[in-house]
């Protein structure tokens, strides 16, 4: 019984992260369409300089 609840389970999120994939795409193409930019606007809250240490390190482990 457990194992039917959990594949039940897994097939409602695999549903639902189809139809957000599906939303997403269907709103970028209409931003394209319209001729709007997209992704994050440029110099919105980078104002200082950031340290590239940081992502180095991370990377490197």
């Amino acid at each position: 019984m457990g194992k039917f609840f959990f594949t039940i389970l897994s097939g409602f999120a695999e549903m639902e992260r189809e139809m957000i994939k599906e939303r997403i795409k269907l709103g970028l193409e209409r931003r394209r369409k319209e001729g709007k930019a997209l992704g994050r606007p440029v110099g919105s809250k980078d104002k200082k300089y950031r340290k590239k240490s940081g992502y180095l390190l991370r990377y490197q482990k």
